[in-house]
């Protein structure tokens, strides 16, 4: 029933009032559905194989709409929330209808994402973000290499304390239901979207790009700041938002909706599962 609603309308707010991390783990397990044991450097529960926490991020700062793991080889069809106790105060997880947002862009812009595509860019850099070491688990630089080799991803070194990654997909995928849909990670990764203090440090300390994470078309030309802004716009105006309640789970189908999450004042305890990762390029 579950699934049915999923297909019909890309998400479900299942108000099931549970009570426990076993109770949320029991309802996405009763679906039937493949799930990720592991997933990159998203913390798991008390070694709960599968069931995460949700991303560690500063509860006075928004977490703008994105397609989990767009930016990645394989993105999860489906992704499931828990709250067992909401915020005091925000909180909420927006959504976004990819579809929707796709067709308020306008024409040159839905154009240049469907030709030219996107790549993501990460740079390794000792004291910004995690080490390269922590996140491929391993001090072998040619382990890397192979492990990146495997999944399509770029990689180039500065020495061996930095290392960059880039990654090139899609920017509109193709939904098995409901057809094109924007299905991408660009205010999570394009520098318009950082605190201007921050990102002049960035560019004055070492030029474009030096931040810990960016984004460009696939043909390597910069985003128009205005023009990730207008898609982040898009995004907005396809939106929408529900209040968290203790023991709902959110159901939502990731290659049709984006999401996010809102500032929060108090104490908030959401988890997450994900499943049937599936593999994702530029078409």
């Amino acid at each position: 029933m579950a699934l049915d609603t999923l297909a019909a309308h890309g998400w479900c707010l299942y108000r099931a009032g549970i009570g426990s991390i076993e109770d949320f783990e029991a309802v996405v397990l009763g679906l039937g559905l493949p799930l990720a044991a592991h997933y990159g450097d998203l913390p798991s529960r008390g070694g709960r194989s599968g069931v995460f926490n949700t991303t560690p991020y500063p509860p006075s700062e928004d977490i703008l709409f994105h397609n989990e793991a767009s930016h990645t080889p394989k993105a999860p069809r489906y992704i499931f929330f828990a709250c067992l106790r909401a915020a005091r105060e925000g909180g909420e997880t927006p959504l976004s209808d990819g579809r929707l947002a796709l067709s308020l862009l306008a024409p040159e812009i839905r154009r240049a994402l469907a030709e030219k595509g996107l790549v993501y860019i990460r740079n390794f850099i000792p004291g910004l973000d995690v080490s390269w070491q922590q996140f491929f688990g391993t001090e072998d630089c040619g382990e890397v290499e192979r492990i990146c080799r495997e999944q399509g991803i770029e990689t180039r070194w500065r020495g061996n304390a930095e290392l960059e990654t880039r990654y090139r997909t899609c920017a509109i995928a193709a939904h098995p239901i409901w057809g094109e849909v924007l299905f991408h990670q660009i205010a999570l990764h394009h520098p318009a979207f950082l605190d201007p203090d921050v990102r002049a440090f960035f560019e004055e300390m070492a030029g474009p790009d030096t931040t810990p994470r960016s984004v460009r078309f696939g043909t390597g030309e910069a985003i128009p700041d205005d023009w990730a802004h207008a898609i982040y716009r898009a995004q907005l105006d396809a939106g929408t938002v529900f209040p968290w309640h203790p023991g709902d789970i959110l159901m939502l189908d990731n290659w049709r909706f984006a999401h996010g999450r809102m500032a929060f004042v108090g104490e908030r305890e959401n988890y997450v599962m994900l499943g049937q990762l599936l593999p994702q390029s530029m078409p």
